[in-house]
């Protein structure tokens, strides 16, 4: 699989801004360490709020083949229905300018919060599916219509106060490897 430059130098852009983010706020405030009993460092004290608001930004590929890195977009919407677990609905547009493809993909999701983190940072797993609809030409032939989408995904969740960031990398098809990086509030 052909990576391009670009995708590489944002992958590398993307994990120094989470890296800076977490080195100013882990230095600005004490109390925002999660940590549920001093002797384990470990053990999380992760809680959502019962509903989640935000929106994200990444890139993926269109096709499997390497060819037709694209912007993603979109915004979503979650429910706690555990302390661990969320399900939610989201709505992503991904755009390949050179080729001329816009993507629509309404997804249903579920993310498990994995119940073991260190200071502010709980990882979580999320599986998805939904549509993917796409509009205009790809970079080999004309498609137009929709396909059946299904993904998973792996993150951290950096939690402070009612606001999050959460960078992922993940796989799913019809779009193959993707990078995003989702921010919001919960409520």
């Amino acid at each position: 699989m052909k990576i391009s430059m670009f995708f590489k130098k944002l992958l590398v852009a993307t994990m120094i801004c989470v890296s800076g983010v977490a080195m100013v706020s882990a230095q600005n405030s004490d109390e925002e360490v999660m940590v549920e009993n001093p002797k384990q460092p470990y053990v999380s004290n992760y809680k959502a709020g019962k509903f989640s608001l935000g929106g994200s930004i990444g890139t993926n590929q269109l096709t499997h083949d390497g060819v037709g890195l694209a912007l993603q977009f979109g915004v979503h919407f979650d429910y706690t229905i555990l302390d661990d677990f969320k399900v939610g609905l989201r709505a992503m547009a991904d755009t390949d300018f050179a080729a001329a493809t816009i993507s629509l993909d309404p997804m249903i999701y579920v993310k498990y919060y994995i119940p073991y983190s260190f200071l502010m940072f709980t990882p979580f797993v999320q599986a998805e599916t939904g549509a993917n609809v796409v509009i205009g030409k790809n970079a080999h032939e004309k498609i137009q219509g929709g396909n059946f989408a299904i993904g998973a995904s792996s993150g951290v969740s950096m939690k402070m106060g009612n606001v999050y960031i959460e960078p992922s990398i993940g796989y799913a098809y019809p779009s193959a490897l993707n990078v995003t990086i989702a921010a919001g509030v919960s409520f």
